[in-house]
């Protein structure tokens, strides 16, 4: 019983998807996006990105996060233990002639897996 009280382990608190780097934008919103647009009108949906810059396509506008996903904690006497599960998500849009041509988001996890899609 003592044994049992001293090591303790399950899910006492599920934690919320914390913002550890970056910016945050939405994702979900990527789909709102549409080939064409000008700057003004994707800064209206994703708000301001993290960087700007140039390739040889054109302007590029990077959005960059890293969350601690929501996820149960293990504890053993109330000290947390256990990697905490980690997600990059990084959204580049491509603009051309101030009109956008390409958005591409890619998600990787602590995992290593790694998923890329892309919207247009």
């Amino acid at each position: 019983m003592a044994l049992a009280l001293l090591y303790g382990t399950g899910c006492l608190a599920l934690k919320p998807e914390v913002l550890l780097a970056g910016r945050s934008f939405p994702a979900d919103r990527l789909i709102d996006l549409r080939s064409g647009m000008n700057p003004a009108e994707v800064s209206s949906i994703l708000g301001e990105p993290l960087r700007r810059g140039a390739a040889a396509e054109g302007e590029v506008w990077l959005y960059e996060s890293l969350y601690q996903l929501r996820a149960c904690q293990l504890y053993l006497l109330f000290i947390p233990i256990g990697p905490s599960a980690k997600e990059r998500r990084t959204a580049t849009l491509t603009f051309a002639d101030h009109r956008l041509s390409s958005v591409t988001l890619v998600t990787r996890e602590g995992t290593g897996r790694r998923s890329t899609r892309r919207f247009l």
